[in-house]
């Protein structure tokens, strides 16, 4: 867990819409993800931390999940996909060393995959 002390000030229907959404995914979410779903249970909106917000608002993807269509414009108007943008939007923008670091943690998560797999073709 990182610990740089940031807060996020959010709206927590936001929160609550973000969360929905990662319940109604069909694919199961990481271990650290349903950690925070877990947590979210028990403690109030503002006691989230802006990793366990930037996990969620990551994980999430409300265009997938509900099939909405980007192409004509609809989705721009659904009330889900605009609380996760304004959620992932707030914990870029008062989090960034939270953000800057998990950012930088998957990257390193991706390529290491991409380069154990290269290992084990050979």
């Amino acid at each position: 867990m990182l610990d740089f002390a940031e807060t996020v000030r959010f709206d927590p229907h936001d929160l609550q819409l973000v969360i929905q959404t990662v319940r109604d995914d069909p694919s199961e979410p990481p271990p650290a993800v349903q950690a925070v779903l877990d947590a979210a249970e028990h403690l109030p909106a503002p006691a989230l931390t802006a990793e366990q917000l930037w996990r969620l608002s990551h994980f999430a993807d409300p265009v997938s999940v509900y099939n909405l269509s980007l192409s004509d414009g609809t989705a721009l108007h659904d009330e889900r996909l605009a609380s996760h943008i304004r959620l992932w939007s707030a914990t870029r923008e008062q989090a960034p060393r939270t953000t800057a670091a998990l950012e930088l943690v998957t990257r390193t998560e991706t390529e290491l995959g991409i380069l154990a797999a290269r290992i084990n073709r050979t």
